[in-house]
């Protein structure tokens, strides 16, 4: 037996083996409080940006380019700019508390004659594409309604890096919501380009500055292997399944561990049992 609590109602159910042989009690009752943030780094991402200044630049490729830039909308002539990021978000969690797009500026601190004051947005993008065949001839189709922004730059500026919080639109990747073809960056600002502002930052092709990418903020609960953002009974049940060997979908093996004796073994199911249920824990990684 776990334990007991006088002020508690709990049911029980008991685990065995595929072949039968012992089997292990655990109790179902409230949910456990452990927690922490964990930060991740997901730097898989593809970039570029496109160029309509004239035929030549239309229809050629900046994949490998080490920097990119976007500029504002020019109506004297066509040095329009875009600049795209792609995200792969395969093993990428699900729940999450902030999201940020972390990117290092380039400096613009000499010559901007005019269109030196603009308004930058983030755009979703509405189909797949390629960093290192897209030109702005074939560059894919961008939706009316922007993700993020105003983001306000003016000449001269030297940004440094920053962080633009992408939360929602991380999530409703996530979700399904919205398509994951990754972002546009431009500004509707209509003026005369002649050596404008511009949103540019440093590529992940840069060899000596940082390229682009997200960082993402979670709570991590220790114990809670099924992922769900609280410890429960169902948590013991799925770290006692994978102590006999049994199978469990989407088991977080890093966070099972409840006692940190550098094993995934029943001691571990039972903490997370007695956890669960409000009793007292001895041996708990954190306490």
């Amino acid at each position: 037996m776990i334990g007991s609590s006088s002020d508690r109602t709990i049911s029980s159910f008991t685990l065995t083996g595929d072949n039968g042989g012992d089997g292990y009690t655990f109790f179902f009752g409230v949910i456990g409080e452990t927690s922490d943030n964990t930060t991740i780094i997901l730097s898989d991402v593809e970039d570029t940006w496109v160029y309509g200044a004239d035929a030549t630049h239309a229809n050629a490729n900046f994949g490998d380019s080490g920097s990119m830039l976007s500029y504002p909308t020019s109506n004297c002539n066509n040095a329009n700019a875009i600049m795209y990021l792609g995200f792969d978000l395969t093993s990428a969690p699900e729940t999450v508390d902030q999201v940020n797009l972390v990117v290092k500026h380039v400096p613009h601190t000499s010559h901007c004659y005019s269109n030196c004051n603009a308004d930058f947005y983030f755009y979703p993008v509405s189909e797949d594409w390629d960093e290192m065949t897209i030109t702005y001839n074939t560059r894919p189709q961008i939706e009316n309604n922007p993700l993020y922004g105003p983001i306000n730059i003016t000449f001269p500026n030297n940004l440094g890096q920053r962080k633009y919080d992408i939360t929602n639109t991380y999530r409703q990747w996530m979700d399904g919501s919205l398509p994951n073809h990754g972002i546009a960056i431009y500004s509707p600002t209509i003026g005369c380009n002649n050596a404008c502002v511009f949103f540019g930052i440093y590529s992940s092709e840069n060899t000596s500055e940082p390229g682009p990418y997200l960082e993402i903020t979670m709570t991590t609960v220790e114990g809670d292997v099924s992922g769900d953002g609280t410890l429960n009974i169902v948590d013991a049940l799925f770290i006692a399944r994978h102590a006999v060997g049994l199978s469990v979908s989407n088991f977080k093996e890093d966070v099972a561990d409840v006692n940190c004796d550098g094993k995934i073994d029943i001691v571990d199911a039972l903490l997370v049992a007695r956890k669960a249920v409000g009793l007292t824990v001895q041996g708990w990684c954190s306490d």
